[in-house]
């Protein structure tokens, strides 16, 4: 919705992960993050991670939960951003945000889906097959969430009011917002997550 502080990554850095990080997180320059930092407003920082030698079998190795976990949110994130697009930004469609541009955007993250869901095929499920066909068939078909659909009509109403008195300027309608109609889609942004990472876990029989 445009009303939080974006995460700062410094250069030279990099991300063990996936991994999570709250609004407002500034990683300084040559950190790796390795761990989850949900709350906000943080500066992670570190130097160059330790050097070691240990005996190591390509392929035979543990993953656990919360790396899978982390990759069902990543993944029903991205398909949250998906329907943004085909919902919410394609409402602005205009000479400087041609369609040509909204589908190439799109297509991006269609691709960026369908990636995820294959490494985590890959490589988080390479050891167990159970539940693995129904999900990735699930998740292949970009799931919403048919329970917030009315926070879905509720929010999109409202950004059409905005289109419809200030044009199609779309920072300016989106910031233009009020909170209350912004939270609600979140609320239907999230319920879509929600819903995707419920039924993941159902699945695949991880208890949280």
């Amino acid at each position: 919705m445009l009303n939080q502080r974006p995460i700062f990554l410094g250069g030279q850095g990099g991300m063990v992960g996936p991994c999570r990080l709250g609004f407002g997180i500034t990683v300084a320059a040559g950190t790796i993050i390795r761990k989850d930092e949900p709350r906000s407003g943080r500066l992670i920082f570190g130097g160059a991670g330790k050097g070691g030698n240990v005996p190591y079998e390509p392929g035979n190795f543990r993953i656990g939960k919360r790396i899978i976990s982390n990759n069902i949110y990543y993944i029903a994130n991205l398909i949250a951003l998906k329907q943004w697009y085909l919902k919410v930004r394609r409402a602005f469609v205009a000479p400087r945000f041609p369609e040509a541009l909204l589908n190439g955007l799109t297509g991006k993250v269609s691709l960026a889906i369908t990636e995820r869901i294959n490494r985590l095929e890959a490589v988080c499920l390479k050891k167990t097959e159970a539940g693995w066909s129904e999900l990735k068939e699930f998740l292949s078909c970009s799931p919403s969430n048919p329970d917030n659909a009315e926070y879905m009509e509720a929010f999109l109403e409202t950004v059409h009011k905005g289109i419809a008195s200030g044009g199609k300027d779309y920072i300016g309608v989106i910031q233009g917002l009020d909170p209350t109609d912004s939270a609600g889609g979140t609320r239907w942004l999230q319920g879509i997550v929600d819903h995707i990472v419920a039924e993941t876990h159902r699945l695949l029989n991880i208890v949280d």
